[in-house]
């Protein structure tokens, strides 16, 4: 999902938010090569390992996965809803090179 987001942004045209950490310009093509390897993996490692399919060699990656996002469906309706208040940063920086003070813009309502 980050991935998706990332190139989405850049091919709408939102304006880019300096981080500690960039991939330069080699960024929106290391972006879409993940992108191509999730898409690859997640519907490879589904397929059974031998065939005819039994249960003693069933795959059973959609069960592991569905009951993964259950929990944390369950989680966040019990308890995260409620109590993640996420990070604290309070404003983006951007335009930021490193040797001159960030700028900060109000985001949403945060200072």
């Amino acid at each position: 999902m980050p991935l998706f987001v990332r190139i989405w942004g850049r091919l709408t045209g939102r304006p880019e938010i300096d981080s500690a950490y960039s991939l330069g310009r080699f960024g929106m093509l290391i972006n879409i090569i993940g992108i191509m390897y999730l898409a690859f993996t997640c519907i490879t490692f589904n397929f059974p390992s031998a065939s005819p399919v039994t249960s003693s060699n069933m795959n059973y990656t959609c069960a592991a996965v569905g009951v993964s996002v259950l929990i944390a469906t369950l989680t966040w309706i019990t308890t995260g809803r409620k109590n993640f208040t996420g990070p604290q940063t309070g404003a983006i920086l951007i335009g930021r090179t490193g040797t001159e003070p960030a700028t900060r813009i109000k985001v949403q309502g945060k200072t």
